[in-house]
């Protein structure tokens, strides 16, 4: 019997435009009937697994040669490109006697101490976010897939040896979204030449370069091993890294319902693991992931998910230029030469999973706009711009957030609890004003105009926020103790003069000009 091919069986599911859920094949994303509009799948972190997988194998097989093919094939997908896929179909047998996809090339039972459940491979695990425990004993050929691509492009630390993803454990991901699943994978594509002038050695052109289990794993153990760096693979092999040694077992399938798609097939039950695969280091860029830059010598550090969320204070660091970020490199060749290719309002899809070592602690997935600007000075402009306004925001959070503590607590030094809660409460209910503040201060570097009303009226609208957040808290104590009048009055006329719009330091923060004749309205230091 032919191998499951992943290229070949329909096996995905998306939602068409005319609303059907539908089984695709990864070649009809190009269909122009009725065309996929979005993935659907079981889980969210498999929808976002799956949107990587297809933009990775579309960069792969049918990258366009120049900007102008790019733009041809933005509305008018490639119809050949199944035939574009058939050139690398044999790294995506997914069972079968010699290399499958993700998977270990020469793994054997005899080389591992007994199998692992099929549940294992998802990274929640631990914590069922999005299946009740206990309920994922077996799963169907395309959950499988699913999963161990998941796991190998978000791995966490899993124990010694078990080696994390190529962007670390929990990498944050940033996608442009289209109006159509193939414009969503097409925007996230690059040209051939803008690919490969990133990391990765592109003279290692085999197969193995780009899908490591088509060649002999490079092991990391103490005794023998050595570390993966981009010198040693092909650029390609971003999107197809494999840290983790696993072969699932398909010598003990069953048949029945899939417990996680619900579908009846043959199915999954356990696999085989081994600690010690490869282990990547350097400076690997991921194209879909944005990077802190660190000191002279030091690879960039990957955007991780946090216990926050994704709040509009890490807006800059998604899609803005600077210098001690990098936006993702898909975001970045967006802005500089795709901007007028895509509809009125541009958004971003970020989406991970926040991670405390082993540990998933959730999962965040969320859309924010993104407003291109042609030119470097206006996007240097405007990046500083709206950094001011953050650094505003901030400062105004943590006085809140000190007052109410003030307000609250006999000893406010003593309250080592999480807080977080009042800074969820104020990014929430700040978070429009402030897109609506980035769209007018964009527009008026783009016109040359003032933007000051536009800063005026951010200070006001946070100055509001921590107002309304302290009362609503003050007022209902909850866990605080000892609440005391006079305590809150003295913290709400601190919260007032520190957080007024009228205060140099926070208008010396937008570049706003002092108030005329006001007195100086302080600061504060947290």
């Amino acid at each position: 019997m032919s191998p499951y091919n992943l290229l070949a069986e329909q096996w995905i599911r998306v939602r068409r435009a005319s609303g059907l859920l539908d089984w695709i094949a990864p070649w009809q994303i190009a269909e122009i009937d009725d065309p996929a509009m979005r993935i659907e799948s079981p889980r969210p972190d498999f929808d976002g697994a799956l949107i990587q997988f297809l933009i990775g194998l579309v960069q792969t097989a049918a990258a366009p040669a120049t900007k102008i093919a790019w733009r041809k094939l933005l509305d008018h997908a490639p119809q050949d490109l199944r035939e574009k896929f058939d050139g690398v179909a044999e790294a995506f047998n997914l069972d079968g006697p010699g290399p499958r996809f993700m998977q270990d090339l020469t793994l054997k039972s005899s080389d591992v101490d007994g199998t692992k459940p099929v549940s294992a491979l998802l990274i929640d695990a631990p914590a069922e976010f999005f299946v009740k425990p206990g309920l994922v004993c077996a799963i169907s050929y395309p959950m499988a897939a699913i999963a161990l691509y998941t796991l190998q492009a978000n791995a966490p630390s899993g124990g010694v040896g078990h080696r994390t993803s190529l962007r670390g454990g929990g990498p944050l991901t940033t996608v442009i979204l289209g109006d159509t699943l193939w414009r969503t994978v097409w925007l996230n594509v690059m040209t051939e030449d803008d690919f490969i002038g990133g990391p990765g050695n592109s003279d290692r052109d085999q197969a193995g370069a780009k899908f490591p289990w088509m060649a002999l794993t490079r092991t990391s153990a103490k005794q023998g091993g050595r570390s993966t760096t981009p010198e040693d693979a092909h650029p390609l092999q971003h999107y197809w890294g494999m840290p983790r040694r696993i072969r699932l077992n398909f010598d003990d399938t069953a048949t029945g319902r899939c417990d996680l798609s619900g579908v009846e097939a043959t199915l999954v039950t356990n696999y085989i693991t081994k600690n010690y695969g490869t282990n990547y280091e350097g400076a690997w860029i991921h194209p879909l992931t944005p990077y802190t830059l660190q000191k002279e010598g030091q690879p960039p550090n990957p955007k991780k998910g946090q216990p926050d969320g994704i709040p509009y204070r890490d807006w800059p660091q998604l899609v803005l230029a600077g210098k001690e970020r990098l936006r993702a490199r898909v975001v970045a060749v967006y802005e500089s030469d795709r901007r007028f290719e895509q509809q009125a309002s541009p958004q971003l899809w970020v989406f991970g999973y926040d991670v405390d070592n082993m540990k998933p602690r959730c999962w965040y997935s969320g859309t924010t706009p993104i407003f291109p600007l042609a030119e470097e000075r206006h996007q240097r402009a405007y990046a500083g711009r709206m950094q001011q306004c953050i650094d505003a925001s901030e400062d105004v959070r943590k006085t809140m957030i000190q007052q109410l503590k003030a307000a609250l607590l006999r000893r406010p030094q003593d309250r080592n609890g999480d807080l977080s809660f009042l800074s969820r409460q104020f990014w929430a209910d700040t978070e429009s004003r402030f897109f609506g503040v980035a769209r007018r201060i964009h527009d008026a570097i783009v016109d040359n105009s003032d933007d000051s009303q536009a800063r005026e009226e951010w200070l006001a609208a946070i100055h509001r926020a921590a107002l309304r957040i302290f009362t609503l808290n003050s007022q209902e104590a909850g866990e605080f103790a000892d609440a005391d009048v006079k305590r809150i009055a003295v913290a709400w006329n601190n919260l007032i003069q520190f957080t007024s719009p009228r205060s140099k330091k926070l208008r010396g923060i937008v570049d706003l000009a002092p108030v005329p004749d006001a007195k100086d309205q302080g600061g504060t230091d947290v």
